[in-house]
């Protein structure tokens, strides 16, 4: 049996305008379906005779209504054909917007963090600073729900399994894609002792890796990472020494025949622009951009590429007034399927402000996260006999 703070769920197909029942934790079952293309969208008629068409990447991001309406007209984020698609976001502290169990005035609109999640059109999602208690519980099981609703295709969700009030875990559609063979892996928790990726002062999250197969052939390995967001020298000391296990993760997570690998999430790279005490000070003091800049080299180095994301930053710090750098996809150097200067793309208040100003006053702000949903497109087949089998 597992753990009680273990989320656990599988979701059923969808029928007659309604989400199935959900299972209990554990649970297998349903039927899997490919959701049928979905017609252009008509341009938007003016009285002058010319046409016009909002963006669908603002819409979704104003409320939730406008959310519905852009999904119910088939206007998802656009992907090419033969592309699996991945992204990550950070659900601050999901569902309350805070510390402990009660909600505060930046609770989670569940409802339209489900239609930008269908929004984004993405195969696997990767989930972070999602609660674990029992109303956080339900409130995935209701994100779920919707989500099926609105794609109208199964899906599976995944947490770790460590007893600790916030969790990282994965999101699927099951028509497109299975995963299997998780565990929590220990390199990407600083706190971690003798191999077991679970904080023994449950203030840590591990790295969850799963191996996910796509019916269009690709398969990778996969990690989903949330190392804190301190900008201070005790928080840089933290993920350095995580960002020093890169290689040894390589290794343990992938098999030598088949080293596709993505690390993706909350990488935490405030950088250090203040001080936690005197015995540890940030001299000089360090930007969120120079920290990734010192993470790409560092990366290369262990067989990684970390990708250029399209806009400057991935959250905003209402508190500091900054925009910092957080949300990231790393992928090994030989996965020919995604390419070094491959792109992702960054949504939400980050793309819509360009990455200035104070956003503490937007709903999306206030209503989904102080994060940015992110993605990244990848070669649907599987590339491995083209690109070789070693990083090394």
């Amino acid at each position: 049996m597992r753990s009680p703070v273990s989320l656990v769920l599988l979701f059923g197909m969808i029928g007659c305008g309604r989400p199935a029942p959900v299972p209990p934790p554990g649970a297998t079952g349903g039927t899997t379906s490919e959701k049928a293309p979905q017609p252009p969208v008509p341009a938007t008629a003016t009285s002058g005779g010319a046409t016009t068409e909002s963006d669908p990447g603002i819409d979704v991001f104003q409320d939730e209504s406008s959310c519905r309406r852009v999904v119910a007209s088939g206007r998802l984020a656009p992907r090419a054909a033969h592309q699996a698609r991945f992204a990550t976001w950070n659900l601050r502290a999901f569902p309350d917007g805070g510390a402990g169990e009660a909600l505060s005035g930046e609770a989670t609109n569940v409802g339209w963090a489900s239609c930008v999640i269908a929004w984004l059109d993405a195969d696997v999602i990767a989930l972070q600073e999602v609660k674990g208690h029992q109303h956080a519980k339900r409130a995935v099981a209701d994100l779920a729900r919707e989500l099926s609703e609105l794609a109208d295709t199964d899906w599976s969700l995944r947490f770790d399994d460590c007893d600790q009030p916030e969790h990282v875990g994965f999101l699927w559609r099951r028509d497109r894609v299975s995963g299997t063979n998780f565990r929590e892996q220990w390199h990407f928790n600083p706190s971690a002792k003798g191999g077991n990726g679970c904080d023994p002062k449950k203030t840590a999250s591990p790295g969850l890796t799963g191996y996910f197969k796509f019916a269009s052939g690709l398969d990778l390995n996969l990690t989903v990472v949330q190392l804190g967001t301190v900008g201070d020298c005790a928080g840089l000391k933290r993920r350095r020494k995580v960002f020093q296990r890169l290689k040894a993760a390589l290794t343990t997570a992938t098999p030598r025949e088949d080293r596709d690998y993505l690390i993706v999430g909350d990488y935490g790279t405030e950088g250090c622009p203040k001080s936690s005490s005197r015995r540890c000070r940030c001299n000089p003091t360090l930007s969120s951009a120079r920290e990734v800049s010192k993470l790409r080299k560092q990366a290369r180095r262990a067989g990684f590429n970390l990708l250029q994301n399209d806009v400057s930053c991935t959250a905003h710090s209402a508190s500091e007034g900054e925009w910092p750098t957080l949300d990231l996809f790393m992928s090994s150097k030989r996965m020919a399927e995604l390419p070094a200067d491959a792109t992702p793309r960054v949504f939400g208040i980050c793309a819509t402000t360009t990455c200035s100003g104070d956003a503490a006053h937007l709903p999306a702000y206030t209503s989904l996260s102080d994060h940015c949903p992110v993605v990244v497109d990848v070669n649907g087949a599987d590339l491995d006999d083209a690109a070789g089998s070693s990083v090394f």
